[in-house]
């Protein structure tokens, strides 16, 4: 959580060093406690909020996405404070205008940082989604990926860019993959759903309950309605696509391509 953390150390620094909001009526040392007290109110709010919403972001990403995180991290922030303020530390009565003076504080504080804090979070999540992806075609030579079995009896290694598909078979999951100018695929005892755990790459994506594939296999760079085609060394596979993760393939098509 290092936004989490840099955002509650600006505040810290904010409350302590320029005593902002009757925070300069109390000595440097308790200032120094309270704006620590104050701070990390902000880092829990802040921390619940990556927990709770960050999966969706990443899923979901845009830049109105992201702005509607920092204002609700910023109401949550307030209302931290308006509990510290009124509960804990019993300074004011617990009343909706004192909850309002919270709010108003911290977006006066937010909109010195949020532009920043919109730039810095959308670009992780840039990342983080994209897995910092090279342009089609091209991949770090050691990028590889090792894919177990359920007790750890039998693994198989195998570059990113040589894997085509999984696919969910039983009690096991048949592995497709390109080895030299040959396309080979290989049983391991293991759910799809854990090895879509185990992997969490960027590239690897869920088209179908029973499917995993690779984006940069697929051809064209957009699905069908139903399926998609996966295509290597002139062998091509039909792989169903399912109304569950349609959108999601579309948009991970759509950054990739």
């Amino acid at each position: 959580m290092a936004f989490a953390l840099a955002v509650s150390g600006f505040v810290w620094f904010f409350l302590f060093v320029f005593g902002v909001f009757e925070f300069n009526y109390f000595s440097p040392a308790k200032r120094f406690l309270l704006a620590g007290v104050y701070s990390l109110a902000c880092w829990i709010a802040m921390s619940i909020h990556f927990f709770v919403i960050q999966d969706y972001l990443i899923k979901h990403l845009t830049i109105g996405n992201t702005i509607l995180l920092i204002c609700s991290m910023m109401v949550a922030i307030g209302t931290f404070n308006f509990c510290l303020t009124t509960l804990l530390f019993q300074w004011e009565p617990f009343s909706l205008a004192v909850l309002l003076k919270n709010q108003i504080y911290v977006l006066a504080v937010g909109t010195i940082v949020a532009p920043f804090l919109i730039l810095i979070h959308n670009n992780y999540l840039l990342k983080k989604n994209a897995g910092i992806l090279s342009p089609p075609g091209l991949f770090v030579p050691d990028m590889v990926i090792t894919l177990h079995s359920q007790y750890g009896k039998e693994k198989l290694v195998v570059n990113v860019e040589d894997l085509l598909f999984i696919q969910a078979a039983d009690n096991y999951v048949d592995v497709y993959y390109q080895n030299g100018t040959t396309i080979k695929h290989q049983l391991l005892r293991n759910s799809l759903s854990a090895i879509v755990n185990e992997l969490n790459h960027p590239l690897l994506i869920r088209s179908h309950r029973s499917y995993l594939v690779n984006l940069h296999h697929i051809k064209p760079k957009r699905p069908l309605r139903k399926e998609l085609r996966i295509e290597s060394g002139g062998t091509s596979y039909a792989i169903p696509v399912s109304r569950t993760y349609r959108e999601e393939i579309a948009r991970a098509l759509e950054r990739y391509s």
